[in-house]
């Protein structure tokens, strides 16, 4: 994660390994404001790549990120796709953490934010 207290640069990037030079691709493009703080990765949909939760410090919001990836066109760079609504959760003051953990034992994932 990229975090700039003057708001211009907050984003999530992820740095490729293939081989070469590290390739630094977007995940969370620069969104002044948002404050990404903190971030779990896990296949929430199934389809066996991995999405993100991130949780957004400056902005308070929680926001689901679905991986795009298909094994099977190898399309690359990887891109993601915000969850279908928006935020997850909004107004939580003093967001620190979000993760990812099946509570309820029901085979989906479900997320805790303190």
């Amino acid at each position: 994660m990229v975090y700039d207290y003057d708001g211009d640069t907050d984003r999530v990037i992820w740095l490729a390994n293939d081989g070469l030079p590290w390739t630094e691709q977007d995940i969370i493009p620069a969104t002044a404001g948002l404050g990404p703080g903190d971030l779990d990765i896990a296949d929430v949909d199934g389809d066996t790549d991995l999405d993100i939760v991130v949780a957004n410090i400056d902005a308070g919001t929680v926001e689901l990120y679905y991986n795009n990836y298909n094994p099977l066109t190898d399309n690359n760079p990887v891109s993601f796709t915000e969850s279908a609504g928006g935020d997850i959760s909004t107004g939580n003051n003093y967001l620190f953490d979000v993760s990812f953990a099946d509570i309820n034992d029901d085979t989906y994932l479900d997320m805790l934010i303190s």
